[in-house]
């Protein structure tokens, strides 16, 4: 074993002492979910010693990409849409955090919106009649703070991750 490879699992049996769990757990798809797993998230985190200082950044990615999927979930069979939370600590010292959802011919249409050529003013942001900029910004925030991230089609399901170096 390369002396990089001993030092991430070493860093991660410290991290983890009493053994490495994935956390992963369903939300119904309804906006109440985003707050709760914001929350569910922040406490897993917590509870894997030595990874405090990405937590807040990992919580707020969250926040943006299980938005969207909860705006934008579908069950074409009519059931009651769900995403999913999926968190792990992995080897090469990052954690990280997958959204999951029903709509995988959605994954090809997510993409970072461009960015404006011209800054922003306040009036393009409410609009003058309170329909302005409402959303459109949560993957340029996971663009410039994840070390990676991705959508890929799993199955039947969309993945949207990211990665942060802890």
């Amino acid at each position: 074993m390369s002396q990089t490879a001993k030092a991430a699992s070493n860093r991660l049996a410290r991290a983890n002492p009493d053994g490495f769990q994935p956390y992963r757990r369903p939300y119904p798809a309804h906006p109440e979910s985003v707050g709760v797993a914001r929350d569910d998230l922040r406490q897993r985190l917590t509870q894997w010693h030595g990874i405090t200082r990405v937590i807040e950044t990992a919580v707020l990615l969250l926040s943006e990409i299980i938005t969207n999927s909860v705006r934008h979930a579908d069950d074409p069979e009519g059931d009651e849409a769900k995403v999913v939370v999926r968190a792990e600590l992995r080897a090469d010292a990052r954690v990280l955090i997958e959204v999951i959802d029903g709509d995988p011919e959605s994954a090809d249409k997510v993409a970072v919106p461009a960015q404006a050529s011209e800054p922003v003013s306040f009036e393009d942001i409410d609009g003058a009649d309170g329909e302005g900029l409402v959303g459109g910004r949560g993957l340029l925030l996971v663009e410039a703070m994840a070390e990676e991230w991705g959508v890929v089609k799993r199955g039947d399901t969309k993945v949207v991750w990211f990665s942060l170096d802890w």
